[in-house]
């Protein structure tokens, strides 16, 4: 019994170790492309459309360049 439980303990501290190490190398190695913005979208059309909904339903408050408007219509309304 008492290797069995040798056996368990080396097998879960290999796991935390192992889990460790592959935290570390997500964060601290650099990473091979740089991304801009949130979600590195590479699907075209997909990016087209979220830039005709954004102008559609998010540019008139928000701006074209994410900056902001100093009048937007739906200031003061209930969200």
């Amino acid at each position: 019994m008492k290797n069995l439980n040798k056996w368990t303990l080396g097998a879960v501290a290999a796991l935390i170790l192992a889990g460790g190490y592959w935290g570390y190398a997500q964060y601290a190695a650099p990473q091979a492309e740089a991304q801009t913005g949130l979600l590195p979208y590479k699907n075209t059309q997909v990016v087209a459309k979220g830039e005709e909904i954004y102008a559609a339903n998010c540019a008139a408050c928000h701006g074209d360049n994410l900056k902001g408007e100093v009048k937007c219509p739906h200031a003061g309304a209930a969200a």
